[in-house]
């Protein structure tokens, strides 16, 4: 969480002070761009092994705006892979192509800037850049080591 929220703020810091214009492109982005460059067509189910038998996860179709990600356990990223008939692309790809019908393509595949540089630069830039996060913090508060609020 703090490398993203670091870059982030480089990134900023970095538009601002050139007056450049800041794009966000997510990672299920990248990878959607960079099958694309490798010639898979069709409709792409972007699949990244988040662990803990969860993945990051985005359909791609072709022709339409990109898909909300999300994070999902593999079994329910599976039935919505099977349910669009996707190819499934990333590091994600062969587990879920173990609990789908889907092929699975690229598991090894990875972003490339001069891919999906192209790509980014066809969008229209924003002006409220942020870090996009799937998965919830591990750490959470200890409730027992709460201190009640004074009174006023």
């Amino acid at each position: 969480f703090t490398g993203v929220r670091a870059g982030v703020a480089a990134a900023r810091a970095l538009a601002l002070a050139t007056g450049c214009q800041l794009l966000g492109v997510s990672t299920l982005d990248a990878l959607a761009a960079e099958a694309r460059a490798k010639g898979v067509e069709g409709t792409l189910a972007i699949a990244v092994d988040a662990r803990r038998e969860m993945a990051f996860f985005a359909i791609f179709t072709p022709g339409a705006v990109a898909a909300e990600p999300l994070f999902l356990p593999l079994d329910e990223a599976a039935a919505l892979a099977d349910a669009a008939g996707a190819i499934l692309v990333g590091s994600g790809a062969p587990l879920l192509a173990a609990r789908s019908a889907c092929t699975a393509l690229h598991p090894d595949l990875q972003p490339d800037a001069r891919t999906f540089g192209p790509f980014a630069a066809a969008r229209p830039p924003s002006t409220a850049v942020r870090p996009l996060y799937l998965r919830p913090p591990d750490a959470k508060a200890q409730a027992s080591f709460v201190l009640p609020r004074a009174s006023p």
